[in-house]
């Protein structure tokens, strides 16, 4: 779920819940701070590896993030076929 907020000068702060379905994974930097999101799109396992493949092993080795799939990149591709 993404919570999106609309505050405009003078007026009530309109608040939107996006669900999301199928979703593995996100990166949004800072998130604990509020961002401005000006785009979603949605990539393939093999972008997302080729992008982000050293910085996802890494945090899986440091944290256990972003979750138990990460232990195998791999395999990830055959892990994820029809999930989406």
């Amino acid at each position: 779920m993404l919570r999106t907020e609309l505050r405009v000068a003078g007026q009530r702060t309109k608040v939107t819940n996006i669900i999301f379905e199928g979703v593995h994974g996100y990166d949004f930097e800072n998130d604990a701070f509020g961002n401005i999101i000006c785009d979603l799109e949605s990539v393939s396992v093999e972008h997302l590896l080729a992008q982000y493949g050293d910085e996802i092993s890494e945090s899986y080795r440091q944290a256990g993030a972003p979750g138990p799939w990460a232990a195998d990149l791999a395999s990830l591709p055959s892990t994820f076929v029809g999930k989406v």
